[in-house]
């Protein structure tokens, strides 16, 4: 091997014709480590799934440190995120070493196109719920444009009755029950 610099890492020396058609001959005879070397291990090894899971807990644990840190939770609180965290880690650790595909896709059926259409129907546009915390709606409720919901929202129409959202409205740690009709005149 050569090197035109100290700093500069080595320069591999090229192949010759031998080792250029050894490594092109498809069954070769090349030993496990010479296939090793040079990449010719076709199937995935256990190394090689091992060192994968490996890296992925890793970079889970990265993420999960970051997210803690930019919470800046008080004690109380960053104990009970690190116990989630641990279920997190243990659900994804799981996951990680299932053999078998976990979600069989070929079972699952498609919804029909109009299966949410009713749900769609009841906004005028996409609530504002970057705020949000909790929300419960029941019964015949209707959202306006550019409605606000922030903290936890309750909206519970009484059986029989339709409460309609205003447009602009900003509901924020509120319950709204009973009806609320608005018409257009």
């Amino acid at each position: 091997m050569s090197s035109a610099n100290n700093n500069e890492p080595p320069t591999p020396e090229p192949l010759n014709s031998a080792q250029t058609d050894m490594l092109l001959k498809p069954s070769s005879g090349l030993s496990h480590e010479q296939k090793k070397m040079y990449g010719h291990n076709r199937s995935p090894s256990r190394e090689f799934k091992e060192l994968t899971k490996r890296d992925a807990q890793i970079l889970l644990n990265k993420e999960l440190e970051k997210l803690q840190r930019t919470a800046q939770l008080p004690k109380a609180q960053a104990d009970l995120v690190d116990k989630e965290f641990d279920g997190f880690r243990d659900l994804f650790g799981k996951f990680l070493t299932a053999e078998h595909q976990s979600v069989k896709w070929d079972k699952i059926e498609k919804l029909p196109a109009d299966a949410v259409g009713d749900f769609l129907n009841r906004f005028a546009s996409c609530p504002d719920i970057i705020e949000l915390d909790h929300l419960t709606v029941s019964g015949n409720v209707n959202f306006g444009k550019n409605v606000a919901l922030r903290g936890t929202v309750i909206i519970i129409a009484n059986h029989g009755d339709q409460i309609d959202i205003p447009s602009g409205s900003i509901l924020e740690n509120k319950i709204v029950s009973g009806n609320l009709r608005i018409l257009d005149h």
